[in-house]
């Protein structure tokens, strides 16, 4: 069951909240407004099997991991570089691209850990532009991304 497809009007998150917040029995007594009794009792089913359970844990442990949190929503760094490929032609600056993902609509950071990751990549560009030299996209990303390798450099 696609729940954004299927109801445009709701996010999966209110789906699963109001089901989650009762318990199973209760939650099928209080179908969703936007959706059938057939939906409602597969929804229920779907948040409440094992699996899922399972699966929620799991993304919860590893969503608590995280040193720094993403500000772009459910668009992806290969997204925001090809928006900003669009509004700027040229290259996209790897630490503006980063500072796009990690800032809100008003330029706030989403964590202090995010702003120092930012200044340490910025501070490398330029030095790599002093120099004279291009910025070594794959070596250096990762190193402050924490990752072996970011797909789309």
């Amino acid at each position: 069951m696609k729940s954004g497809r299927e109801f445009p009007s709701v996010t999966s998150g209110q789906l699963h909240s109001a089901v989650t917040r009762l318990s199973k029995e209760a939650a099928l007594l209080k179908p969703h407004p936007d959706t059938t009794e057939e939906q409602w009792k597969e929804l229920c089913d779907l948040f409440t099997s094992e699996a899922f359970m399972k699966r929620s844990e799991q993304n919860k442990k590893n969503r608590s991991k995280l040193t720094v949190n993403h500000a772009a929503g459910s668009r992806s760094f290969q997204r925001t570089r090809a928006c900003m490929k669009n509004q700027e032609s040229g290259n996209i600056n790897p630490a503006e691209l980063y500072k796009k993902n990690y800032t809100n609509k008003d330029g706030i950071w989403t964590s202090e850990g995010a702003r120092e990751i930012y200044e340490r990549m910025d501070a490398f560009q330029r030095q790599c532009d002093l120099e004279g030299r291009l910025t070594p996209k794959l070596k250096y990303i990762p190193r402050y991304w924490a990752r072996r390798y970011v797909r789309g450099f």
